[in-house]
């Protein structure tokens, strides 16, 4: 969690990573940090809070994070290893087949109800592992199949006239 408090509408780059907390010239910082506010697993993530904007991203690996701070505007460009994406995608579970859990990635191109669920062959869904409104972005989803048997199941996600299915394989 990151805050830094600068004053007037400058902009100041911060740095946190397991040697410390660095301003951009990489001057280590004596300062409290903290930054409050929902942060995703991915770069490329902005959020406002009061007159403060902070732009978050990994510089590389998961011990270093940047952060912008100061933003007075709307954002127009945001460098980084996982840009919005520009269409749905729903890939293929890894590991396929898993035992007991697998994880699911998906892209969603714009802000919008997602559904994604998981339905045995006979068609009865088995679970709802998301469904609710979501920011355009890349994500990820675990699920944990330790309550179901042995067998192919197909996973579906649907966005806004987006619908695609995936088939994944449990072996206990």
């Amino acid at each position: 969690m990151i805050h830094y408090g600068v004053g007037g509408d400058s902009l100041q780059f911060i740095r946190v990573n397991s040697s410390g907390v660095f301003l951009n010239n990489n001057e280590k910082m004596n300062h409290n940090v903290l930054l409050t506010g929902t942060i995703s697993p991915k770069p490329g993530v902005r959020f406002v809070s009061n007159d403060s904007c902070f732009v978050l991203f990994n510089e590389v690996g998961p011990s270093n994070v940047w952060a912008a701070y100061g933003c007075t505007g709307a954002t127009t460009n945001i460098s980084g290893n996982d840009p919005i994406p520009s269409k749905f995608d729903l890939a293929q579970n890894y590991p396929n087949p898993f035992n007991p859990s697998t994880v699911i990635k998906y892209s969603i191109p714009v802000t919008g109800l997602v559904k994604l669920a998981v339905y045995d062959v006979t068609g009865r869904e088995v679970a709802t592992l998301v469904n609710e409104v979501k920011q355009a972005g890349n994500f990820l989803v675990e699920f944990n199949a330790s309550n179901l048997s042995s067998g192919v199941y197909f996973y579906k996600l649907t966005s806004g006239d987006f619908t695609a299915i995936k088939k994944m394989i449990l072996v206990k």
